[in-house]
Protein backbone atom coordinates (compact mmCIF):
# COMPACT_ATOMS: atom_id res chain seq x y z
CA UNK A 1 0.00 0.00 0.00
CA UNK A 2 1.36 3.16 -0.76
CA UNK A 3 0.87 6.36 1.53
CA UNK A 4 -2.86 7.78 0.80
CA UNK A 5 -3.89 4.16 0.64
CA UNK A 6 -2.56 3.34 4.25
CA UNK A 7 -3.96 7.01 5.58
CA UNK A 8 -7.41 5.53 3.74
CA UNK A 9 -6.92 2.21 5.55
CA UNK A 10 -6.74 3.63 8.74
CA UNK A 11 -10.25 5.74 8.40
CA UNK A 12 -11.76 2.77 7.61
CA UNK A 13 -10.32 0.81 10.60
CA UNK A 14 -11.61 3.30 13.32
CA UNK A 15 -14.91 3.51 11.78
CA UNK A 16 -14.75 7.06 10.59
CA UNK A 17 -17.51 8.05 8.43
CA UNK A 18 -17.21 9.73 4.93
CA UNK A 19 -14.99 8.56 2.33
CA UNK A 20 -11.06 9.92 1.56
CA UNK A 21 -9.17 11.60 2.07
CA UNK A 22 -8.59 12.03 -1.39
CA UNK A 23 -4.93 13.29 -0.93
CA UNK A 24 -2.11 13.06 1.97
CA UNK A 25 -0.90 16.61 0.99
CA UNK A 26 -2.33 19.86 3.40
CA UNK A 27 -4.71 17.81 4.97
CA UNK A 28 -6.24 19.90 8.26
CA UNK A 29 -8.28 18.53 11.31
CA UNK A 30 -9.33 15.35 11.46
CA UNK A 31 -7.84 13.82 7.80
CA UNK A 32 -5.00 15.53 8.96
CA UNK A 33 -4.23 14.16 11.95
CA UNK A 34 -4.94 10.82 10.15
CA UNK A 35 -2.27 11.71 8.02
CA UNK A 36 0.01 12.35 10.79
CA UNK A 37 -0.25 9.88 12.83
CA UNK A 38 0.20 7.36 9.82
CA UNK A 39 3.34 9.00 9.27
CA UNK A 40 4.18 8.76 12.96
CA UNK A 41 3.52 5.11 13.32
CA UNK A 42 6.05 4.25 9.94
CA UNK A 43 8.63 6.01 11.92
CA UNK A 44 8.11 4.14 14.99
CA UNK A 45 7.65 0.75 13.46
CA UNK A 46 11.44 2.13 11.45
CA UNK A 47 13.01 2.80 15.04
CA UNK A 48 11.81 -0.45 16.79
CA UNK A 49 14.50 -1.72 15.42
CA UNK A 50 18.05 -0.21 14.73
CA UNK A 51 19.41 -2.81 12.10
CA UNK A 52 16.21 -3.70 9.98
CA UNK A 53 17.82 -5.27 6.95
CA UNK A 54 15.27 -3.17 4.71
CA UNK A 55 17.50 -0.25 5.98
CA UNK A 56 21.26 -2.31 5.01
CA UNK A 57 23.16 -0.63 1.62
CA UNK A 58 26.52 -0.84 0.46
CA UNK A 59 28.98 2.09 -0.05
CA UNK A 60 31.97 2.98 -1.42
CA UNK A 61 34.64 5.15 0.55
CA UNK A 62 37.89 6.48 -1.48
CA UNK A 63 40.61 7.21 0.96
CA UNK A 64 42.39 10.43 0.76
CA UNK A 65 46.08 10.78 1.59
CA UNK A 66 46.79 12.01 4.79
CA UNK A 67 42.72 12.06 5.79
CA UNK A 68 42.04 9.28 8.31
CA UNK A 69 38.53 11.09 9.68
CA UNK A 70 35.65 10.66 6.91
CA UNK A 71 32.52 11.91 8.27
CA UNK A 72 29.03 10.43 7.13
CA UNK A 73 28.81 13.25 4.74
CA UNK A 74 32.28 12.66 3.62
CA UNK A 75 32.56 13.92 -0.65
CA UNK A 76 34.31 10.43 -0.68
CA UNK A 77 31.59 8.51 0.38
CA UNK A 78 29.25 6.74 -2.00
CA UNK A 79 26.19 5.82 -0.56
CA UNK A 80 23.12 3.34 -2.82
CA UNK A 81 20.89 4.42 -0.29
CA UNK A 82 19.50 7.04 1.32
CA UNK A 83 21.07 9.22 4.21
CA UNK A 84 23.61 7.48 7.03
CA UNK A 85 22.37 6.51 10.24
CA UNK A 86 25.36 3.89 11.21
CA UNK A 87 27.59 2.61 9.61
CA UNK A 88 27.43 -1.74 10.29
CA UNK A 89 30.28 -2.99 11.59
CA UNK A 90 32.39 -6.03 10.60
CA UNK A 91 31.51 -5.06 6.92
CA UNK A 92 34.17 -2.85 5.74
CA UNK A 93 36.89 -4.16 3.42
CA UNK A 94 39.84 -2.32 1.93
CA UNK A 95 41.20 -2.62 -1.32
CA UNK A 96 43.27 -0.94 -4.17
CA UNK A 97 42.40 -3.15 -7.01
CA UNK A 98 39.24 -1.89 -8.37
CA UNK A 99 38.36 -4.62 -11.17
CA UNK A 100 39.36 -7.89 -9.48
CA UNK A 101 39.60 -6.84 -6.37
CA UNK A 102 42.71 -9.46 -6.20
CA UNK A 103 44.35 -7.13 -2.75
CA UNK A 104 40.84 -6.71 -0.71
CA UNK A 105 41.10 -7.91 3.01
CA UNK A 106 38.65 -7.48 5.30
CA UNK A 107 39.30 -3.89 7.89
CA UNK A 108 39.12 -5.45 11.72
CA UNK A 109 36.75 -3.23 13.72
CA UNK A 110 38.01 -1.61 16.94
CA UNK A 111 36.06 -0.26 19.99
CA UNK A 112 36.63 3.61 20.00
CA UNK A 113 38.15 3.15 23.44
CA UNK A 114 40.59 0.69 22.60
CA UNK A 115 41.70 2.48 19.25
CA UNK A 116 41.44 5.81 20.72
CA UNK A 117 43.75 4.61 23.39
CA UNK A 118 46.12 2.28 21.54
CA UNK A 119 46.65 3.94 18.31
CA UNK A 120 46.02 7.64 18.36
CA UNK A 121 49.27 7.80 21.53
CA UNK A 122 52.49 9.08 20.78
CA UNK A 123 54.29 7.44 17.88
CA UNK A 124 51.37 5.59 16.81
CA UNK A 125 49.37 8.63 15.81
CA UNK A 126 51.55 9.26 13.07
CA UNK A 127 52.13 6.18 11.66
CA UNK A 128 51.01 6.39 7.49
CA UNK A 129 50.52 3.20 5.14
CA UNK A 130 47.92 0.96 4.15
CA UNK A 131 44.62 1.10 6.83
CA UNK A 132 44.53 -2.14 8.63
CA UNK A 133 41.87 -1.14 10.75
CA UNK A 134 39.08 1.45 11.46
CA UNK A 135 36.27 2.49 14.30
CA UNK A 136 33.32 3.99 14.44
CA UNK A 137 34.15 7.39 16.43
CA UNK A 138 31.47 8.48 19.21
CA UNK A 139 29.80 10.42 16.40
CA UNK A 140 29.57 7.88 14.28
CA UNK A 141 32.06 9.04 11.87
CA UNK A 142 34.84 5.69 9.91
CA UNK A 143 38.36 6.36 11.43
CA UNK A 144 41.15 4.33 9.68
CA UNK A 145 44.28 3.27 11.20
CA UNK A 146 47.34 3.78 10.29
CA UNK A 147 46.56 7.28 8.06
CA UNK A 148 46.41 6.88 4.37
CA UNK A 149 49.63 7.57 2.40
CA UNK A 150 50.32 8.88 -0.92
CA UNK A 151 51.92 5.51 -2.29
CA UNK A 152 48.50 4.08 -3.78
CA UNK A 153 44.86 5.31 -4.07
CA UNK A 154 42.67 3.00 -1.36
CA UNK A 155 38.86 1.86 -1.51
CA UNK A 156 37.07 1.08 1.27
CA UNK A 157 33.27 -0.96 0.75
CA UNK A 158 31.06 -1.90 3.51
CA UNK A 159 27.29 -1.67 4.33
CA UNK A 160 25.82 0.79 6.40
CA UNK A 161 21.94 1.61 7.72
CA UNK A 162 20.18 4.25 6.39
CA UNK A 163 18.27 6.58 8.58
CA UNK A 164 14.54 6.30 8.10
CA UNK A 165 12.44 6.63 5.22
CA UNK A 166 9.80 9.89 5.16
CA UNK A 167 6.67 8.97 2.94
CA UNK A 168 5.20 11.83 1.94
CA UNK A 169 3.11 12.21 -1.81
CA UNK A 170 0.10 9.92 -2.08
CA UNK A 171 1.92 7.41 -3.80
CA UNK A 172 5.17 7.16 -1.65
CA UNK A 173 5.21 3.54 -0.12
CA UNK A 174 7.01 1.98 3.02
CA UNK A 175 10.70 1.05 2.30
CA UNK A 176 9.53 -2.81 3.44
CA UNK A 177 7.12 -4.60 1.22
CA UNK A 178 5.21 -6.46 3.68
CA UNK A 179 3.01 -6.19 6.71
CA UNK A 180 1.73 -2.57 5.52
CA UNK A 181 -0.94 -2.99 7.97
CA UNK A 182 1.30 -2.90 11.01
CA UNK A 183 1.83 0.83 10.34
CA UNK A 184 -2.30 1.05 10.12
CA UNK A 185 -2.68 -0.49 13.41
CA UNK A 186 0.26 1.59 14.99
CA UNK A 187 -1.46 4.55 13.61
CA UNK A 188 -4.91 3.43 15.21
CA UNK A 189 -3.91 3.02 18.55
CA UNK A 190 -2.62 6.97 18.67
CA UNK A 191 -6.26 7.49 17.42
CA UNK A 192 -7.69 5.02 19.80
CA UNK A 193 -5.90 7.09 22.48
CA UNK A 194 -7.01 10.22 21.05
CA UNK A 195 -10.88 9.43 21.36
CA UNK A 196 -10.84 7.56 24.62
CA UNK A 197 -11.57 4.44 23.12
CA UNK A 198 -10.51 1.22 24.91
CA UNK A 199 -11.88 -1.48 23.55
CA UNK A 200 -10.28 0.23 19.86
CA UNK A 201 -6.82 0.78 21.28
CA UNK A 202 -7.10 -3.14 22.65
CA UNK A 203 -8.05 -4.28 19.07
CA UNK A 204 -5.16 -1.77 17.80
CA UNK A 205 -2.58 -3.18 20.16
CA UNK A 206 -3.57 -6.64 19.51
CA UNK A 207 -3.59 -6.76 15.53
CA UNK A 208 0.16 -4.54 15.44
CA UNK A 209 2.00 -6.88 17.63
CA UNK A 210 0.82 -9.35 15.85
CA UNK A 211 1.95 -7.91 12.53
CA UNK A 212 5.09 -6.46 14.09
CA UNK A 213 5.92 -10.00 14.87
CA UNK A 214 5.99 -11.00 11.43
CA UNK A 215 7.92 -7.90 10.18
CA UNK A 216 10.71 -8.73 12.95
CA UNK A 217 10.59 -12.21 11.67
CA UNK A 218 10.92 -10.85 7.35
CA UNK A 219 13.44 -7.98 8.50
CA UNK A 220 15.43 -8.50 11.39
CA UNK A 221 19.59 -9.31 10.53
CA UNK A 222 19.28 -13.22 11.53
CA UNK A 223 21.21 -14.64 14.13
CA UNK A 224 24.09 -16.79 12.93
CA UNK A 225 25.76 -19.68 15.09
CA UNK A 226 29.22 -20.91 14.33
CA UNK A 227 29.98 -24.91 14.37
CA UNK A 228 30.48 -27.30 17.03
CA UNK A 229 33.38 -27.28 19.45
CA UNK A 230 36.13 -29.51 18.82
Amino acid sequence: MNFLQLVQQLRLEAGIAGTGPDTVINQSGELGRLVSWTALAYEDIQNKNLEWRFHRFGFQLILINSINVYPRTASTLILNGGDVKNFRRNSLRIYTDTVRFSDELWLPNRDWDLFRDNRLRGASSLQTGRPIEFTLTPSKEIQVWPTPDNSVQYYVRGEYYQKPHVMVNDTDEPIFDTNHMAIVYNALMRYADYVSEPALFAFGQQQYGRLIGKLEADWSEQITHGGALA
